[in-house]
């Protein structure tokens, strides 16, 4: 505790915190996305492990959506919050820190951000942010968001911007921010299943 420095620390929050939300998980997003773009008959793709593959799942998905820009705007309409817009959670967060890094599409951080702080502003940045001495009241959108009606859920999108993963051609806007944040700052992973 006498050591923390909210400079020094940086949020990273996964899905854990959207779920209690109202929104649907991995499952239940391909689930209510096939159904709302009415296609049907797409089988999931497994690893060799049994698990579901989502990003490929969601590529097989995309391929067979004639409307490419409503596959998105159809997406972020299904991961809207039904219970509520925030929680008690990220009223936390935002009081305890000033910038925050997430793979969610959605705007909880956002809705208690203007909770906590109605005098301040939030800016909002999409798979990098324009260097970390100019991070503090900023959340980065590492994955997309609805904003910009575009977000990582194919498995194209993570080999384009995880390339030196993938070995295929991309760019590495995320790769070389993420390699900045984990090399000048604490991070602190939240609500990430793996």
């Amino acid at each position: 505790i006498d050591s923390f420095d909210k400079d020094s620390f940086i949020p990273f929050i996964g899905a854990g915190p959207s779920t209690i939300l109202g929104e649907p998980n991995w499952n239940d997003l391909f689930a209510q996305l096939c159904k709302t773009l009415n296609v049907k008959n797409i089988r999931k793709t497994k690893h060799l492990n049994g698990s579901i593959d989502y990003p490929k799942t969601f590529s097989k998905l995309f391929k067979h959506v004639r409307d490419k820009e409503q596959f998105y705007g159809k997406l972020f309409e299904v991961i809207e919050p039904k219970k509520t817009s925030a929680t008690w959670f990220h009223k936390r967060l935002v009081e305890a820190f000033d910038s925050y890094i997430t793979t969610n599409y959605d705007s909880p951080i956002e809705d208690a951000f203007i909770d906590v702080h109605p005098k301040r502003n939030l800016r909002k940045r999409y798979f990098s942010c324009y260097g970390l001495n100019n991070i503090g009241d900023c959340i980065v959108y590492l994955h997309g968001h609805k904003d910009i009606n575009f977000c990582i859920i194919k498995s194209e999108d993570y080999d384009y911007f995880y390339p030196s993963i993938s070995k295929k051609p991309g760019i590495p806007i995320l790769e070389d921010f993420l390699t900045n944040v984990f090399t000048e700052r604490s991070v602190i992973f939240i609500g990430f299943s793996f």
